[in-house]
């Protein structure tokens, strides 16, 4: 009996569903933000534009290469979020 009025006794809190930025960007004059977003609108063209060179036409290794230079654009930014301090 004294289990099940100690249940009822606990309180519970309810999980937190979003989850605070690590790094708050808000109040900073940081210049690597406007870097990391053309990087990645780079990215995003080139990702479009390999897809469809290698979907409607028949150059399918022109294709990987937009797609490579795409990638690699991406990997240039993630090693700038990483690395920026």
């Amino acid at each position: 009996m004294e289990e099940k009025d100690n249940i009822q006794e606990s309180e519970v809190a309810r999980p937190h569903h979003r989850q605070k930025r690590l790094i708050s960007y808000e109040g900073k004059n940081d210049s690597t933000i406007v870097i990391r977003n053309w990087l990645n609108i780079i990215f995003m063209v080139l990702a479009i534009g390999g897809v469809a060179t290698y979907m409607w036409t028949s150059y399918k290794t022109v294709a990987f290469v937009i797609l490579l230079i795409g990638v690699s654009f991406k990997i240039i930014e993630v090693a700038i979020r990483l690395f920026h301090k």
